[in-house]
């Protein structure tokens, strides 16, 4: 079943965008944010000050993929 697979799948649940891309719109991660949410879809949407391909190793992303994480995995801390 797809929707329990991919409901099951923290990483799928992120929508990180560089505000500095030059390849992919950023409107498009909006969109999708905006789709997720109307699908109650939990998720996260962060506009992050990186481009195309450093975003994966931006501090910024790093940290609020890992606030995420914590925030799902463990959300009596």
């Amino acid at each position: 079943n797809t929707e329990s697979s991919a409901s099951s799948d923290v990483y799928k649940r992120q929508v990180l965008h560089g505000t500095r891309d030059e390849s992919v719109p950023l409107q498009m991660s909006r969109n999708l944010a905006v789709a997720l949410s109307t699908a109650g879809v939990d998720h996260i949407f962060a506009e992050l000050d990186a481009g195309h391909h450093d975003i994966g190793i931006s501090e910024a992303a790093r940290t609020r993929w890992l606030e995420f994480l914590a925030e799902r995995l463990h959300p009596e801390r």
